[in-house]
């Protein structure tokens, strides 16, 4: 299926010689090496990025989701983001079906996902612990996932915008042949089976900035004070009573 993407997307002139970056996620075991090699492959002048030195791919957590909302919700208030004037959508396990019919089905689908992705405000088990928000479109009415609610083309748009524009700016490695592993500016650093230091300071120094800038957390999902602060901030008033 993503074979068929890159060469549905190649096949567009004004895509032609357009440089084609692959982002897969990485949080199963195997499952983007896999597909990676097989595109490096079969297919040339493909970048895939990697977040870690040791697989294709970056990694998916709650954090990083918190991230990749804030960024998305930041183009769409500046009304940066918008659908492409020749929208592509390739999967050859759908017979019978034009490409225009396909793609807007597609669409039909990624903004029925959109509109039931939302940010959710978990309740700790422990009454120790702070309350946390979740991001998800897979729950129910009850916040709880369920199978019949699916989130993929969503998370796909938003690792693509956040991860490229890491990409862009430089702070992911990224691989064009089996075993290689090399920076935007093109040079080699190790191969990929081996485990070395990447980037040296300037690297660290970079993304620790670029971290910082989508890391600002809006004042509606700040986390409450802790138990321990909010006791310690009603001691006084206990004691003067």
């Amino acid at each position: 299926m993503v074979r068929a993407h890159i060469m549905a997307l190649r096949s567009k002139a004004c895509l032609r010689n357009a440089r084609i970056v692959f982002i897969p996620e990485s949080n199963l075991a195997g499952e983007a090496n896999g597909v990676s090699e097989h595109i490096i492959t079969m297919l040339t002048g493909i970048r895939i990025v990697s977040q870690k030195e040791d697989r294709y791919g970056c990694i998916t957590t709650q954090d990083t989701k918190r991230k990749f909302v804030f960024r998305f919700e930041d183009l769409l208030a500046h009304g940066a983001i918008s659908y492409h004037e020749s929208l592509v959508s390739a999967n050859p396990f759908i017979k019978n079906v034009t490409s225009v019919e396909l793609a807007k089905r597609s669409r039909m689908e990624f903004e029925r996902q959109l509109r039931s992705f939302r940010r959710i405000h978990m309740l700790s088990p422990s009454i120790q612990s702070d309350p946390y928000v979740a991001f998800s479109g897979k729950a129910g009415p009850d916040n709880k996932n369920t199978s019949r609610m699916k989130d993929d083309m969503v998370m796909a748009c938003l690792l693509g915008i956040y991860w490229s524009g890491q990409y862009l700016r430089g702070l992911l490695r990224w691989r064009e042949a089996e075993r290689s592993l090399q920076r935007d500016t093109g040079r080699v650093i190790a191969p990929i089976v081996r485990h070395t230091d990447d980037g040296g300071q300037e690297f660290a120094e970079r993304q620790e900035l670029i971290e910082q800038q989508y890391s600002i957390v809006p004042e509606t999902v700040r986390k409450r004070p802790s138990l321990s602060q909010q006791l310690s901030a009603t001691a006084p008033l206990i004691a003067a009573m």
